[in-house]
């Protein structure tokens, strides 16, 4: 047990630096921690702008100013969440897959459903979500910024407190026993590394498509539920989401249409009716 340098409390679930950094740099990562930091993204676009290593890893126990979607507010309580970003390049034209593919393996990884586009869910309650930004200067790519956001170590009562447009929870409150922050960690940036090469392969492989798309509808909390669909303050439809697909979103069916909604086409929100 460590000690906690932001709120003066012991620490039940420290990250262990000596052993964290040389496994991070094994699998071929710049790795920085910050025990407290506004947000991981913006030390990883700061780090991709000065011509920093890539990829690389930028881990945090705290966020002053954490963001999601939309530049919303992404409150944590120190120690209690996962929070960080990996930057790397990949290839031009398969950002909507490899978005998508990210979600997919991470809600593998923490054992969630996905609520289209960016959120992991468990009983229709937010744990976490994914932000994806690529990162440009003087209209050239430099890096694609994937930050990751999780909730672990919180009761029910902590979360009460935080805001948020639909219920909230955490990973201890649906496991038996508590979830280490470490070991997900690993889990996570290890296949993130490949996330890039499998959607290459999803763009080229009929099969891989498929069985990516099967697994896509499985982790999905939408599928085949009441949805409204909104961008800004306009609702766009209101209906059954009758199929979802990596890269294309979601296919809604009402009494008067039947069209696919893509997060990359608008600013789109999905709510369960």
């Amino acid at each position: 047990m460590s000690h906690n340098i932001m709120t003066g409390e012991e620490t039940l679930d420290p990250y262990n630096l000596e052993t964290l950094q040389p496994q991070m740099e094994r699998l071929g990562y710049h790795f920085q921690y910050t025990p407290q930091t506004p947000t991981t993204m913006r030390l990883a676009e700061e780090h991709a702008k000065i011509g920093g290593s890539l990829p690389a890893v930028f881990l945090t126990d705290h966020q002053t100013q954490g963001i999601g979607r939309e530049g919303r507010v992404w409150l944590d309580k120190p120690g209690a969440s996962i929070l960080v970003s990996q930057v790397g390049m990949i290839k031009s034209g398969i950002s909507p897959v490899y978005v998508d593919l990210v979600a997919l393996f991470a809600s593998e990884v923490i054992k969630t459903q996905i609520k289209y586009p960016n959120d992991f869910v468990v009983d229709n309650e937010k744990v976490g979500g994914i932000l994806v930004i690529n990162i440009n200067h003087d209209g050239h790519y430099l890096a694609t910024n994937t930050g990751i956001g999780i909730n672990v170590h919180y009761t029910k009562n902590e979360l009460a407190d935080y805001p948020t447009d639909y219920g909230v929870t955490a990973l201890d409150l649906h496991t038996p026993a508590a979830n280490r922050r470490e070991g997900l960690v690993l889990a996570l940036m290890e296949g993130l590394k490949f996330v890039p090469i499998d959607a290459e392969v999803f763009i080229r492989n009929n099969q891989a498509r498929q069985d990516w798309n099967n697994a896509w509808r499985a982790h999905s909390a939408v599928l085949q539920r009441m949805v409204r669909i909104s961008s800004g303050d306009e609702i766009l439809v209101e209906g059954r989401v009758v199929d979802t697909q990596i890269s294309r979103g979601v296919l809604v069916e009402s009494p008067r249409e039947r069209n696919w909604f893509n997060a990359f086409d608008t600013k789109m929100k999905v709510r369960v009716n």
